[in-house]
């Protein structure tokens, strides 16, 4: 297992496609990370994506609210674990 993505590597990658993203938030379930969400945008008009722990997989579309990120981001961790890519 690889180690977990930081917070500027996550940011690298998430700039490619989302430039000026901001506010990456850690997630764990079960006591294991997940990955980040992020914000993109500011006040009335921030929208949020996501990017696993493995840095291989990120949000190729925003959600309205971090929470909704947080429970994509929590299907594609399990996805690629099932895959075996985590």
């Amino acid at each position: 297992m690889r180690a977990p993505i930081t917070v500027a590597r996550a940011r690298l990658v998430v700039e490619r496609m989302w430039p000026g993203a901001t506010v990456f938030k850690p997630h764990h379930q079960d006591g294991q990370f997940l990955g980040y969400t992020f914000q993109v945008g500011a006040l009335h008009s921030a929208r949020y994506g996501w990017i696993t722990a493995s840095g291989a997989t990120y949000a190729q579309g925003l959600e309205a609210y971090r929470s909704g990120a947080a429970a994509v981001l929590g299907h594609a961790a399990r996805d690629e674990a099932e895959r075996g890519e985590s």
